[in-house]
C-alpha cells in the first residue's frame, strides 16, 4: 500500500465494505486510518501522539473533511460505527493547551 501511496492520495481498500456491512464511508475512514498508521511519522500523515501508553492519529473532523470530504456528521458515525466494531479505539485529548 505504502509504495502506491502519494502526499494527498486517498486510499481504499473496496474489501472493507463488505466487513463494514456495505458502509463506503466507514471504510473508506477506516483505509486512511490503516494507512496513516503503517505510513508512521511521514511529513505528510496526520500527527501522532503518545498518551496514555499509546500512540494515537490526532485528526478533528475538520481534517477529516479536507483529506476526504466527511461532513462532521460523516466523521462522528463513522468513527461510532468503527468503534462498535471493536476496529478502533477513540478518545478525546487536549493537545498543545487546546
Amino acid at each position: 500500500m505504502t509504495e502506491l501511496y502519494q502526499p494527498g492520495t486517498v486510499v481504499f481498500q473496496p474489501g472493507y465494505v463488505a466487513l463494514l456491512g456495505g458502509d463506503v464511508h466507514c471504510a473508506l475512514m477506516l483505509s486512511q486510518l490503516v494507512c496513516w498508521h503503517i505510513r508512521g511519522t511521514n511529513p505528510d500523515s496526520p500527527p501522532r501522539v503518545f498518551k496514555d501508553g499509546n500512540w494515537w492519529l490526532a485528526l478533528s473532523w475538520q481534517e477529516w473533511q479536507h483529506n476526504v470530504g466527511f461532513s462532521r456528521n460523516q466523521t462522528r458515525r463513522c468513527l461510532k460505527n468503527l468503534r462498535k466494531a471493536g476496529l478502533i479505539e477513540v478518545a478525546i485529548y487536549k493537545l498543545n493547551g487546546t
